[in-house]
């Protein structure tokens, strides 16, 4: 994708996926992270409060 479609692309860890949904405002508890089958791609879930 770097190449081809000149994205930058940022691998992060389930952790810190985390951390960034914490330091934008989102509850820990409100936070998750999936994954695919083969676990290659993270998917961040934040549930929100509806606040």
């Amino acid at each position: 994708m770097g190449i081809v479609g000149e994205w930058r692309l940022h691998h992060r860890s389930a952790d810190e996926l985390r951390q960034i949904a914490v330091a934008a405002g989102a509850h820990p508890a409100n936070v998750g992270v999936g994954a695919e089958p083969e676990g290659v791609n993270l998917f961040l879930h934040v549930r929100a409060t509806g606040e």
